[in-house]
């Protein structure tokens, strides 16, 4: 009840971003990593100026990223959670029954894949993004409900194309560049209802695996999925951080899982979630009032409450002055409640469900005292 809250409105995402990924110009929950950046430094630096742990909550998340913990903004919480008195919590996300993430295994030799796009909005807009090895190369053409065809675009980094469909009001985005991924943008402006296919060529194929990603729920809409969509890889951006502590939600009501929590693994990969909080009908009080949130956002809200406790007992009490992101994720992995009939770690439940009680007895049994003389 002592602790202090710092919360950090972060800036709208520039126009250019906007309609660069064909994002819904009036949805206002758009950020860039570069804000969120920012956002943390200006808490480090209050945390440094006050002289106390902190524990950052980061509640939002994206699918613009390779889902494998390699950005910048996902290396910096690695980097800084291994700090003393610092802790990052991040939201595994909402996608699970999302229909926004399938995948598929290319043959060595030159084959060919479908990625199938139901579109059940006339003029809806949005971009697929696709990743691979960077060793494999990859190209792309795309078919649209009519059977007008965009042909195979060889793979040149930084190559951007764009073309408007003969018979329709479509106009299909082609955009492809190299980091550790072969990283490839389909965007559909004003799409046609219907099946839209994106066939994906192995031009020159070592590995052939790859990853692609619809916009996150609320991002695009409701009417756009795969066709054959797949719950795993689904934790995400920047969850898949190697340091953050990742929490997925469950019914504390009934014990299950939420229908809409992410599964993991990641693509580096590791196990995500950590573990789950409930995360369910979570009451509390909202920029509206009172009121009930169902989601990991409060799932990773409850969580840091929990990681800020700890913060407590081993800082602020002196009982392990060392403590930091990296010692609270284990901590709180060690005090799961795991059921029985469930092998853990696993991609749904991680490591279990969280239990503070449970770590805390965990502590008990297991931690050095540094208040003996």
């Amino acid at each position: 009840p002592k602790a202090e809250i710092i919360a950090v409105k972060l800036r709208r995402a520039r126009n250019f971003y906007i309609r660069r990924y064909l994002l819904s110009p009036d949805n206002p929950n758009l950020y860039e990593s570069s804000d969120f950046l920012l956002g943390i430094k200006y808490i480090l630096d209050r945390a440094i100026a006050y002289n106390k742990p902190v524990v950052i909550c980061i509640g939002m998340g994206s699918n613009t990223s390779a889902h494998d913990g390699n950005t910048l903004f996902e290396d910096y919480i690695s980097f800084v959670s291994q700090r003393a008195g610092i802790a990052f919590v991040t939201a595994a996300g909402n996608e699970a029954n999302a229909a926004h993430h399938t995948q598929g295994k290319l043959r060595t030799g030159n084959t060919v894949d479908t990625i199938s796009i139901k579109v059940g909005k006339q003029g809806a807009s949005f971009s697929v993004i696709i990743f691979g090895p960077a060793f494999d190369k990859l190209s792309i053409g795309v078919v649209s409900p009519t059977g007008e065809v965009i042909p195979r675009m060889p793979f040149k980094s930084g190559l951007e194309y764009a073309e408007k469909l003969v018979m329709e009001e479509t106009r299909v985005h082609i955009r492809y560049f190299k980091d550790i991924n072969n990283n490839i943008i389909v965007g559909l402006e004003r799409a046609t209802e219907g099946i839209w296919d994106i066939r994906i060529f192995g031009d020159s194929v070592i590995d052939g695996s790859y990853f692609a990603w619809l916009p996150i729920t609320g991002q695009v809409c409701d009417e756009v999925e795969f066709l054959k969509p797949i719950p795993e890889y689904t934790i995400v951006y920047p969850a898949a951080a190697m340091r953050s502590i990742t929490c997925g939600a469950y019914n504390a009501e009934d014990g299950s899982l939420s229908v809409s929590s992410s599964w993991g693994p990641t693509r580096m990969p590791r196990i995500a979630p950590d573990f789950v909080a409930t995360g369910v009908g979570v009451r509390g009080i909202y920029p509206t009032g009172f009121g009930t949130m169902t989601g990991t956002s409060a799932a990773a809200a409850i969580t840091t409450g929990a990681a800020a406790l700890l913060m407590e007992w081993g800082i602020v009490q002196n009982n392990m002055p060392t403590i930091n992101g990296d010692l609270i994720k284990n901590l709180l992995i060690g005090g799961c409640t795991r059921d029985e009939g469930i092998l853990y770690p696993n991609n749904k439940w991680g490591y279990g469900k969280l239990n503070l009680y449970n770590t805390f007895i965990y502590l008990r049994e297991t931690a050095v005292n540094y208040n003996i003389n």
